[in-house]
């Protein structure tokens, strides 16, 4: 079992692996399982397959490789976002967060336990072929809910801040104007109030927020909250480019897709088969993180093999 570098993948990735890949990922990597990762998979359980397969047994293949890898569950980010809102920075140093941690002390020795999380437990029983009825209808909700995702009204919504002369002429112009937004002093009430909103900060925390923003004597959000101004920019990023036409707002599984963002603060590497990925994670990379995609290039999934797991 790997103690680093930590890496996220997604659905795509973990797909294009044999398990005895997937073994071998292990010897050199720590995977940060997202949520998102997880929600994924668990909604294949009402994805239609083909090739004489069941849903049943595409998330047990799934839950299979998974479990010979050394797996973090990272806290969701919109509980991080609230927390560092409210004043509990979040740490952004290319490590898996995680939660449900119990202090310990031995003497003058201290440190913290982790119980198994209920992600992990769950890949446990989905490769023993065991699902609840529960999470079947959260594998449900999931899917619904993308169906029912109106990215042609989030195209209209923002498609004026895209119109005129500045019209942004590719992705990278987009993040640029996100930044900009984000770091302008002018608009900070702005920014704040709709970051609570878009973010889903419980609505009981707002009026605290806000006393601490004032307090603080209004900086922006990447002052004020670094994390929440980084996953706030994620979503607006991807409104700005679905308004653009730099993003399809055809295909619903774009918002899922672009949610692996979110988390990029908590790796090293990001591995990914899925050309969205290749178009934006670039763009929020900082210092030394890397990202590795191979599909678009000749030898496909092998080229991405090869970048992992090096000449194995």
């Amino acid at each position: 079992m790997a103690a680093g570098p930590i890496l996220i993948f997604d659905k795509s990735l973990l797909e294009a692996l044999s398990p005895d890949e997937a073994v071998w990922l292990a010897q050199f990597y720590r995977v940060n399982m997202t949520p998102l990762f997880f929600v994924e998979t668990l909604a294949d359980l009402e994805k239609e397959v083909d090739g004489g397969r069941t849903p049943e047994h595409v998330v047990g293949r799934l839950a299979e490789k998974t479990s010979v890898m050394g797996v973090d569950a990272n806290v969701h980010h919109s509980r991080l976002c609230a927390g560092d809102l409210m004043g509990y920075r979040v740490e952004m140093r290319n490590y898996v967060v995680r939660g449900g941690g119990r202090s310990v002390q031995k003497g003058e020795q201290k440190g913290v336990i982790f119980d198994e999380s209920e992600e992990s437990k769950a890949l446990g029983r989905w490769r023993a072929g065991e699902f609840m009825d529960v999470e079947r209808q959260h594998a449900r909700a999931w899917r619904a809910a993308l169906a029912n995702l109106d990215l042609e009204a989030t195209s209209e919504q923002f498609k004026p801040l895209v119109q005129g002369e500045t019209r942004p002429k590719n992705l990278a112009d987009i993040k640029r104007f996100a930044d900009g937004v984000m770091n302008d002093p002018a608009l900070s009430e702005r920014t704040l109030g709709a970051t609570l909103q878009t973010l889903g900060a419980p609505y009981e925390l707002w009026p605290a927020i806000f006393e601490r923003w004032k307090n603080a004597g209004k900086p922006v959000l990447p002052a004020f909250a670094p994390y929440a101004a980084h996953a706030m920019t994620v979503d607006l990023f991807f409104a700005l480019a679905i308004a653009a036409g730099f993003i399809a707002k055809e295909r619903p599984s774009n918002k899922a897709d672009i949610a692996y963002l979110h988390y990029l603060p908590f790796c090293m590497v990001f591995a990914s088969m899925d050309k969205l990925h290749a178009r934006t994670v670039p763009l929020f990379l900082t210092g030394k993180q890397q990202f590795i995609w191979g599909r678009g290039s000749e030898g496909g999934a092998e080229k991405t093999r090869r970048a992992l797991l090096g000449s194995t």
